[in-house]
C-alpha cells in the first residue's frame, strides 16, 4: 500500500469517525430532552435513540479499529522509507 494512500485513508477514517461521534452527541441531547417524559410516543422515541446510538457506537468501535490497523500500517511504512 503506497502511502498517499495509506494517507488518504487515515483522512478518511478520521472525517468518518468526526462524525460519528457528531451523531451520537446528537442522539445524546435528543434523548436528554424527552428523558423524563413518560408517553407512549416518548419511550417509543427512547427506544429509537437507543437503537440509534447503539448502531452509531457499533460503527465508531469498528471505525476506530480500522483507524488504528491504517495507523499501524502507516507507520511500517514510513519507517521503511528512512
Amino acid at each position: 500500500m503506497k502511502i498517499k494512500k495509506i494517507l488518504s485513508d487515515l483522512r478518511l477514517l478520521n472525517n468518518t469517525v468526526e462524525s460519528l461521534g457528531e451523531q451520537t452527541d446528537s442522539i445524546y441531547q435528543e434523548f436528554e430532552n424527552i428523558q423524563n417524559c413518560e408517553t407512549p410516543k416518548c419511550e417509543k422515541e427512547k427506544r429509537r435513540l437507543r437503537q440509534e446510538m447503539g448502531n452509531c457506537i457499533n460503527k465508531l468501535k469498528y471505525e476506530e479499529r480500522t483507524l488504528d490497523e491504517c495507523e499501524s500500517k502507516f507507520h511500517t511504512y514510513s519507517g521503511q522509507l528512512i
